[in-house]
């Protein structure tokens, strides 16, 4: 799996982690209302890898799920995709 280089930021109100690239910006409503910040190595050091695996943004987790789901064979597709 590979971490994305951006930041990641969270919000204690929702409990979402995203990167910077996914996160809400700065100057929206959501931003302020759900309280993001910057993931601190605090908050790395205290995170329950154990429990919850490695910190990383959940939208880029996702996506990447996605594209392993979508390489994963079809049944349906195996005359070759004629």
């Amino acid at each position: 799996m590979a971490t994305s280089p951006l930041p990641l930021l969270h919000s204690p109100v929702t409990g979402e982690i995203c990167c910077a690239e996914l996160a809400p910006r700065r100057v929206t409503d959501s931003w302020w209302r759900d309280r993001w910040r910057r993931v601190t190595p605090r908050d790395r050091i205290a995170w329950p890898v154990a429990e919850l695996g490695e910190m990383r943004c959940e939208v880029c987790k996702a996506i990447e799920r996605r594209a392993m789901a979508a390489t994963v064979a079809d049944p349906a597709d195996s005359d070759g995709g004629r």
